[in-house]
């Protein structure tokens, strides 16, 4: 009987751990892709600036040649 108990409670440790390690995993990843969408966000609008201002001056990078 005492052997199944070190056993479950080794278990419950380890379930714990891993759910703790998963969300934790999950919150590192939801902030990357958070991350990563602002910025893709942010160079597109860098990128379409100079588009809107109808100079035609965007060069293959989307960055205006005459800045």
């Amino acid at each position: 009987m005492g052997r199944f108990a070190f056993y479950a409670m080794q278990k419950a440790e380890s379930d714990i751990k891993s759910s703790f390690v998963c969300k934790s995993l999950q919150k590192q990843l939801e902030t990357l892709l958070l991350q990563w969408y602002n910025n893709n966000v942010i160079l597109w609008k860098l990128g379409a600036k100079p588009m809107r201002t109808g100079c035609g001056c965007v060069d293959s990078y989307g960055m205006c040649k005459n800045s």
